[in-house]
């Protein structure tokens, strides 16, 4: 009697072999650079790569970072995340093969991305806007911001732009770097005229952290935070000095493009609302009366950060300490609320 030739093996055979061959074809992809998980489960700690450069958009309702990892082979891979403050959800966009240098808005909905090209001896810039579906890729015009971004590319001298700004009549534009190509030079303030340097300073001079900067055809304003105090600085362009401006002095802030009137800040101890104009400091709540002493992680956390309202009042609170940043929400009188990306 003849055997039967068994089908059962044959077509499970047949089926590891077709799997192999999808899988060589369509490769695994690999994580994307960034923290792990998703909104509210995952902590900036717990992540693939290193942060870089991040922003706040001008309405303070959305927040994004870039995230870089060089594999063993060399290659680099960073993405860029952008956290929906308001709505409390994210989107990513990887970009494989490339470091990125430098992220800022455009408006409130449109960021611009500065990455090397090619061998790193040129840059490009491109345009995400942020979608339901995601980050969309579009082309940035020749605006103001991309003028700033243009005038870093040119000179290239930090490998991280913390700040930057350009003057009203497009001429002057100034960016502040957490670090330079030489390591043996400390983070700096440039000034240029038309892609040439025409200021510097090193940013240890300023009265503290800087946490702002605006730019006239004749001058630089700075804002500063030291825990519970806050200062202005001004840097005369055609001098090269740096004054620092008295608590009580009034200045007029038209001179400055885009510096807002007010900036909020929280410490250790309090939140603060800080007035540019007047150098006005007000307290907008008291930790020692709002947060019990179980709650003293989030003191810890959200301490030496800014301040952003939210629609349904309250603030977003967003620090960044070791590299790694903290977002989370602050109810009116500051007591604890909700995490979005905690550090910890």
């Amino acid at each position: 009697m003849q055997k039967r030739t068994p089908v059962m093996p044959i077509i499970l055979g047949a089926l590891v072999v077709i799997a192999i061959i999808w899988r060589i074809a369509n490769p695994s992809q690999p994580p994307t650079p960034g923290p792990f998980g998703a909104i509210p489960n995952w902590r900036s700690l717990n992540k693939l790569g290193d942060m870089g450069p991040w922003q706040v958009n001008p309405s303070g309702t959305m927040w994004a970072g870039a995230w870089s990892l060089k594999e063993k082979d060399g290659k680099e891979r960073s993405a860029v995340w952008v956290i929906d403050l308001e709505k409390q959800s994210s989107v990513h966009k990887p970009f494989n093969g490339e470091s990125i240098y430098s992220i800022g808005w455009k408006d409130n909905n449109t960021l611009w991305v500065l990455y090397p090209k090619g061998d790193g001896a040129a840059t490009r810039t491109v345009g995400l806007k942020v979608t339901q579906d995601g980050l969309v890729e579009q082309s940035i015009a020749d605006t103001r911001d991309s003028k700033a971004v243009k005038g870093y590319r040119a000179g290239m001298y930090g490998s991280i732009p913390a700040f930057w700004a350009v003057s009203k009549d497009e001429s002057i534009t100034a960016f502040a770097t957490k670090g330079t190509h030489n390591a043996d030079e400390k983070p700096s303030v440039f000034v240029l005229r038309d892609y040439d340097v025409i200021g510097r300073f090193e940013t240890e001079q300023l009265p503290g952290k800087l946490e702002g900067m605006w730019i006239s055809p004749k001058s630089v304003l700075f804002v500063c935070s030291e825990h519970d105090k806050f200062d202005r600085a001004i840097y005369d362009i055609t001098t090269k000095k740096l004054t620092e401006i008295k608590p009580k002095d009034k200045i007029n802030l038209v001179e400055w493009l885009n510096a807002p009137k007010d900036m909020m800040f929280v410490s250790y101890n309090a939140g603060y609302k800080f007035n540019l104009a007047s150098g006005k400091t007000t307290k907008l709540f008291d930790f020692a009366k709002t947060v019990s002493r179980p709650d003293e992680e989030w003191r810890r956390e959200v301490q030496d950060g800014r301040l952003y309202l939210r629609k349904n009042s309250g603030y977003t609170s967003i620090s960044h300490a070791a590299g790694a940043i903290d977002i989370r929400t602050l109810k009116k009188d500051g007591s604890k609320d909700k995490v979005l990306l905690p550090r910890s």
